[in-house]
Order: structure tokens, then sequence, then C-alpha cells
């Protein structure tokens, strides 16, 4: 039960209640929360605005007229998942939802941050965000049934759980399978259309676990700061302070994410994009002395040649920052082919050996 959820939304019931979030945070469970306890199953109507026909009900004005004549409206409309709206169907939309109001029915409308066009349509409304969906440690026990003893011991189990995932306060995560909640919601989080830059950005987050946004800006890539802002407000699993930028999220399993991106078909973007990122993030592991999670990063987005053309970039570099087994096994994994176009690798080779004692390279 989301009671402080539910009163937020009690506020003003005359105007439009909008819930944005990304996928997996609760926002229809909400709505049909909302829905359940303020009016009965033949009050409400719910329309799924993620199916084609919500877009030909925009399109053809004259199907609206339903609103204002004809049989009863309903008390309450939610409109569950509206896409990204253009132009003219949002002027559409924006005139339907008025006039709604205007007849006495609420309305609640639920949507993806990537989608949210209304939040600066509507100067009165409510408007409930990703940081208010996540559970709070009293609603995770307070949901609980059965002898106060039985109920504290599940809640607490389903808690802990949750919190050794990147979305443990995810609604998924905490009242159900903590880690299928987690591979859904990084899925989730991929399949929206944020602009390649955000994309970038948040792969960099979840990779590095706790830094600074700004170090990307130094490893020569470009930083939107409105973008920053966005991902900092829209997606909090990321932990990343709007005003400072760092940032502080639970560790993601690499392949977790590969496999995100790979559902997504982002794979062949994030391969033909990644030299530099990879190379950065694998500089600041090593160099914070994570070279556990470096050689994790490698093993999981770096075929054998993209290994070499990192280590013909940064190898010295890492030498200098790592444990030289780091680079020994990146080296083992370089094709021989490379050695023979680039004799530096064997130099590196015997550099490192060199560094761990072995004189007979």
């Amino acid at each position: 039960m989301r009671n402080a959820l539910v009163s937020a939304m009690l506020q003003d019931r005359t105007v439009v209640r909008l819930i944005s979030a990304p996928h997996g945070f609760g926002k229809s469970s909400l709505a049909r929360e909302y829905a359940e306890r303020m009016f009965g199953p033949d009050s409400t109507m719910w329309a799924s605005a993620s199916m084609p026909g919500f877009l030909s009900f925009l399109d053809d004005g004259a199907r609206l007229n339903w609103i204002s004549g004809g049989g009863k409206p309903p008390e309450l409309i939610v409109f569950d998942d509206v896409p990204w709206l253009h132009e003219d169907r949002l002027e559409v939309f924006s005139h339907c939802i008025d006039k709604l109001l205007y007849q006495g029915v609420e309305v609640v409308i639920t949507m993806l941050p990537t989608c949210d066009c209304l939040r600066q349509r509507f100067a009165d409304r409510i408007l409930i965000q990703a940081s208010e969906l996540l559970v709070t440690e009293r609603e995770c026990f307070d949901v609980q049934n059965g002898s106060q003893a039985e109920s504290r011991a599940l809640a607490h189990k389903q808690w802990m759980l949750a919190q050794k995932t990147m979305f443990g306060r995810s609604p998924g995560a905490v009242w159900g399978d903590a880690e299928r909640a987690e591979r859904n919601c990084l899925r989730g989080l991929f399949s929206e259309s944020l602009p390649s830059q955000m994309m970038r950005e948040a792969i960099w987050v979840i990779l590095l676990g706790k830094g600074d946004i700004h170090d990307i800006r130094r490893a020569g890539v470009r930083v939107d700061e409105d973008e920053v802002r966005e991902l900092a407000r829209d997606y909090p699993p990321l932990g990343i302070e709007p005003g400072s930028g760092r940032f502080r999220a639970r560790s993601v399993a690499a392949e977790l994410l590969r496999d995100a991106l790979v559902a997504n078909g982002l794979s062949e973007f994030f391969e033909h994009d990644s030299e530099p990122l990879l190379g950065a993030i694998v500089r600041q592991l090593v160099e914070r002395g994570d070279a556990v999670r470096a050689e994790e990063v490698l093993d999981v987005f770096c075929t054998q040649w993209q290994k070499g053309a990192l280590l013909l970039d940064c190898g010295w570099d890492l030498i200098d920052s790592a444990d030289p087994a780091l680079v020994e096994r990146l080296l083992d994994d370089c094709p021989l082919e490379l050695y023979q176009e680039f004799p530096i690798l064997a130099v590196m080779r015997a550099w490192c050996a060199g560094l761990q004692g072995d004189q007979r390279e």
C-alpha cells in the first residue's frame, strides 16, 4: 500500500495527476491502487495509451465528442503508458484532458521520463516522479501480513535482498524477485529513447559505480550539464548528485549491462563507440585499485582485437598504475597477428615480466 503517494494524489483532485518514472518503478501499480481505493470498477476507465488505437483516437478529433455528450463519463480515466506526442497530437490530448477535468472527471497519466511531454503543458498538476516511487523501509515492513515476528522477518529478508541490487528500492525489487527486477529495470532503462550522449553517461556511471561525472569530460567525452541533471532527476538508482556531478551507484554485473544493451539492439552502437569510453573507464578503475572490476569490464565488453587496441593506446599507463598481472593477462588475450604487426606488445610483456621478477623475458 502506497499510502503517502495516494495521499499526494488526493491533494488536488481537480488537476491532472502525472506519474513519470522509468520501467519497473510501479507507475501503473500506483494508478491502479488509486483507482481501486477511491473508485468502483464501474466508475473507472483504463486507456492503454501504448496501443496504436490511442494515436488514431488523437488523430480523429471527431471521436472526442463522447466526452461532452452521449453517455455518462467515468469518474476517473487512467491514460497508461502515454508515448511521446508531437505538437498536433499533444494539442489534441491537452484539449481532451481539459474537457475531462472541466466535466469533473479525474485524470491520471503514466509515462516514461523520455515521453514526458506534458509536465510543461499543465501549470496546475500533481507530478509524481521516480524518486517518490522508490520504496521506503517503512513501506516494506507495513505491507506484511501474519504474525508480527514472521512479518518483520520476511520484510527484513526482502529489504536486504533488494538492497544488494542497483534498483533495490524499486517496488519490483522490494516486493518481488530482486535479481529479476534489476535485470528488467536495466533493460527498461536502455529501451528508452535516450540521446546517445545520455546513454554513454549512464553506461559510465553503471560500470564505474562511484566517481565524478565530470571525469567523462576530462577523458575527452562531451558532457551536457542539462542531460546530467535529467539523469539525476529521472533515474535515481544511478546515484548522481545534480549539483556536484558526483555519483554512487550499487555495483551491477558487467554481463547484466551487456545483456541489457544486446536486448535493445544497442550492442553495435556500443562496440563501434566504445574504445575511448572503455579505455577511460578501465584506467579510472585501475587508478583506484579496482583491477578486478577493470578485468571484468574488459572480459565482457572487449574482443581480443579491442584488448590489443586498448593496450596500444594506454598500455604503458596501465602498467604504471596497475598490477602488471592485469596487463599481462590482457597481453595473453591478444591475437598473435597483433604481436607481429606491433612489436611494442612484446616489449610490454617483457616489461611486465621484469616487474614481477621473471628474468627469462
